[in-house]
Order: C-alpha cells, then sequence, then structure tokens
C-alpha cells in the first residue's frame, strides 16, 4: 500500500529545486500552482493509498509537505491556502464517512496548519532580507558605474594636468620664499621694488595666469605712469592710468578691483583695455606698487584667481615694508612674527586662508636649535619661555591647513623620537595647535597663547 509513497517527497524535491532556480512567478500563477499542486497531491495520495489517503496510519505524514513546499516557495499565504485545503478534505472525509477517518485528526490538522504558518513567515521575512539587499545592490552597482565613469574621467583629466604642468614643479610657496631670500640677502640701499620688477611680474604670471601687465610705482603724488617692469603686449597710453577710475579707485580703498564689479546690473568699470588692478599694499595701509592687469586667459578671470592675486600682492607689499623697516637682531624674531601674524588674520578674515599656530614646549634647550632647523621656507619662529623657564617655540604656519598641521607634526614627533631615542617621552615635547580663524585680533590671539603656554613676560 505504501510503496510508492517514497515517490512524493522525490518529486516535490525535484519540483522545489526548479522552482528555486527561476525568478519569483507573478501572482496569478502562484495561485494557480498552489490550487494545482494541492490537488495532483491529493489525487495521487488516493491513488496510492486509497484506503489512508491521507496518511493517517502512516509513520509520517506526507501531504504535509506539499503544503510546506508552497510555504516556502510562495510564502504564508498560499502555504496557509495549501493546508486549508487538505484540512477541508479532510472535514469531508470524516463528515461523510470515507477515507478511513472514524475520527478527525486533530492532532493532524493542527501540526499541518502551524507548520504550513512557521514555513511560510520564515519564507517571507527572507523573501522581504533578500528583496532589501537586492534594491541596495542594484543601487550600489549604480553607484559603483557612476563612479567609474568619473574615476576615469578624474584620470583623463590629471593625465592631462600632469603633462601640462609636467615642468612647474615649485608650488607658489616656494615661489614666494625664493623671492623673499632674495629680496632680504640684497644691500640696504638697493630698491627691492626695481630690482625685482621682472621676478614679481614672472610670480604673477606663472600663478596668477597673467599674460599682460605692468607694475607702477605709487609714491606720494600717486601713481608713476612710468612701468618698472612690462609683461606680455601692454597697450600704448598709459600717461591715462593716473586718471584712470579704475586704477583711482583701487589705491584708495586698497582692494583689488576689475570688471567684475556690477552696479545696477552693467559693468562698474570700462576703462580702455585694463581688466584688474590690484595694490601692493602692506598691512599699515601704504601702496608701495600697482599691478595693471590688462590681459588674462577667460577661463582663469575668476573671483577665485583674482583673489589668489589679492594675497599675492598683499604679501609682497608686507615684504616690502619689512625690507624698509629692518631691525636690530635681538628685535627682529619679535617684529617679524607679530608681523606675519597680523597678516595672516587678515588673510584669514579677508580670504579665507588657512594658517595655524603651533606652541612646542622643549624640556632640553639644547634641541632648540635642531628643531629650528625643521622650519619650512615661509614659517616664523619666536622662541620664548615659559613660567618654569623651559624653552617655547611659537611657530606660525602661514597657508596650511589642519592635514598640512598633521604632516608637520608627524614629521616633528619623527625627529622627536629619533633624536631622544629611549629616553623620548610625552614630557620631552608637548604641541599645542592654535587655528587662525581671524575672528580675533593679534593682540587677543597672543594673549590666549601667553595664557595657554603659560609664557613668561618678554
Amino acid at each position: 500500500m505504501y510503496g510508492l509513497r517514497g515517490l512524493i517527497p522525490g518529486v516535490l524535491s525535484r519540483l522545489h529545486r526548479v522552482a528555486l532556480e527561476g525568478s519569483d512567478p507573478p501572482q496569478e500563477v502562484a495561485w494557480l500552482e498552489t490550487f494545482a499542486i494541492s490537488l495532483l497531491a491529493a489525487a495521487a495520495a488516493w491513488l496510492i493509498s486509497p484506503h489512508d489517503p491521507f496518511f493517517v496510519q502512516a509513520e509520517f505524514p506526507w501531504l504535509v509537505l506539499p503544503s510546506l513546499f508552497l510555504a516556502l516557495r510562495h510564502g504564508f499565504a498560499f502555504g496557509f491556502v495549501g493546508a486549508l485545503l487538505y484540512l477541508a478534505l479532510m472535514v469531508a472525509g470524516w463528515r461523510y464517512g470515507v477515507a478511513g477517518l472514524e475520527h478527525f485528526p486533530s492532532s493532524l490538522a493542527l501540526g499541518m496548519l502551524v507548520s504550513c504558518m512557521l514555513a511560510g513567515e520564515f519564507s517571507d521575512l527572507w523573501r522581504r532580507r533578500l528583496g532589501k539587499m537586492a534594491l541596495e545592490n542594484d543601487q550600489r552597482e549604480r553607484r559603483m558605474e557612476e563612479f567609474t565613469r568619473s574615476y576615469h574621467l578624474l584620470k583623463v583629466s590629471h593625465d592631462q594636468l600632469v603633462e601640462h604642468l609636467a615642468g612647474a614643479s615649485v608650488s607658489l610657496r616656494q615661489a614666494m620664499a625664493a623671492i623673499r631670500n632674495e629680496m632680504m640677502e640684497r644691500d640696504r640701499d638697493g630698491d627691492p621694488l626695481e630690482l625685482e620688477a621682472e621676478n614679481i611680474l614672472a610670480l604673477f604670471r606663472r600663478y596668477g595666469a597673467v599674460q599682460a601687465a605692468s607694475l607702477h610705482r605709487v609714491g606720494k603724488t600717486g601713481l608713476d605712469s612710468e612701468p618698472l617692469a612690462r609683461l606680455g603686449a601692454v597697450p600704448e597710453g598709459l600717461a591715462s592710468l593716473e586718471t584712470s577710475r579704475i586704477v583711482a579707485e583701487s589705491l584708495d580703498t586698497g582692494e583689488m578691483m576689475s570688471v567684475l564689479e556690477a552696479e545696477n546690473g552693467s559693468p562698474r568699470y570700462v576703462d580702455g583695455n585694463i581688466l584688474a588692478v590690484t595694490p601692493i599694499r602692506d598691512l599699515s595701509g601704504r601702496n608701495h606698487a600697482a599691478l595693471i592687469i590688462y590681459r588674462i586667459p577667460f577661463l582663469k578671470f575668476t573671483r577665485e584667481n583674482l583673489s589668489l592675486i589679492a594675497v599675492m600682492g598683499s604679501y609682497l607689499g608686507d615684504l616690502l615694508h619689512e625690507l624698509e623697516h629692518r631691525l636690530q637682531p635681538e628685535a627682529e624674531a619679535r617684529q617679524e612674527f607679530l608681523a606675519e601674524l597680523r597678516r595672516n588674520i587678515h588673510f584669514a578674515r579677508k580670504f579665507a586662508l588657512h594658517s595655524h599656530l603651533v606652541s612646542m614646549e622643549l624640556a632640553e634647550a639644547s634641541a632648540v636649535e635642531e628643531l629650528i632647523r625643521q622650519r619650512r621656507s615661509l614659517d616664523k619662529v619666536w622662541l620664548r619661555r615659559n613660567r618654569q623657564g623651559r624653552p617655547v617655540l611659537l611657530w606660525l604656519m602661514p597657508f596650511t591647513d589642519s592635514y598640512g598641521v598633521a604632516g608637520f607634526q608627524a614629521r616633528i614627533q619623527v625627529w622627536a623620537q629619533q633624536r631622544f631615542a629611549s629616553e623620548f617621552s610625552d614630557d620631552l615635547l608637548r604641541i599645542r595647535v592654535f587655528p587662525i580663524s581671524g575672528r580675533h585680533g593679534a593682540a587677543t590671539v597672543m594673549e590666549k597663547l601667553v595664557h595657554a603656554c603659560d609664557l613668561a613676560e618678554d
């Protein structure tokens, strides 16, 4: 009677494997499968065991497998409906006294319902999880495809930039430091502005993309129409610069002026061939010179690039002021440090340029000179002492963001570990970092620094 009972699980297992290989069928197909499989399984059970089609007397209730298959295949609702169909057939067989049911198999019916409900619930749970993972995977694939495209575009742009700047191995910081060192090494009797006029224009050409410009001295009587140096094709008629509106307003306000300035929806300045004017002005408000720009590439004629040119002009103005007011060696470090601090506060407030002030307290005074040798080209260092008598180096780092400061700290830590070897500890070198935001003046910054580092009176 039960010789063919092994066919049912084998057939259902193969159907399950075939079904799992494909995608989820539509709802109509799922309901059709539910009724078809349930009825076919009931008919097969009737043919295999007509005296006990529900396998009540068998060692295993085989009719629970079709409902479990439907629950795992399609979910809770389909498995539950399949189990209800068998339950309805059991009730009918018991009520009409057929299928060998003398008593209603309540345990079998309840077990079939519960097992199908549990299997269907877990099937729905994992189906939802798989659906969520599939959506997330599709989103990641789309983002990966976008990233791949952007990466290849960036790589091509980077290669082109490398080719374009293959010979430009000197940074703006290095160029400014080089021209500063060259000016500082010249004879005090010479005129640094006149001697370095060509180099100053070359600096603006390289880092500001200026193609045509002239550099003019600004004296007590105003702008000198005779240029100190020329760059590119400078137009004739420079004598009219003395009456130019854009030149006069730039020198009066100490700000860069360009034809990009608008007034009532139209250009504010239309003054011959002049595109922009930037004063070479120091922090004291004195105009040393003026840079008149006549030609610049269209893609570089932006407010960002003009701001860079203005920063360069301000730095050169402070450098010229420093050369004119050289002090004795004992007071020079203090004067240079405070002047550079005021300059960086001004840059941070006006142009949002990053600068940082770092204090380094050393336990051994003999290592001060070695540490100062780690100074970069534009850094300013002022040696002070705290109330305990320990040396404290105030280290000003212009044009340096937080990443640059972190790299500098790492380099100093490596130096300290090599210098002190096994004796190195946190007490030998204490580093504090103070960002320069431009919200406070130089006096306030120094007060906070004295309080934080417990500095002695200088």
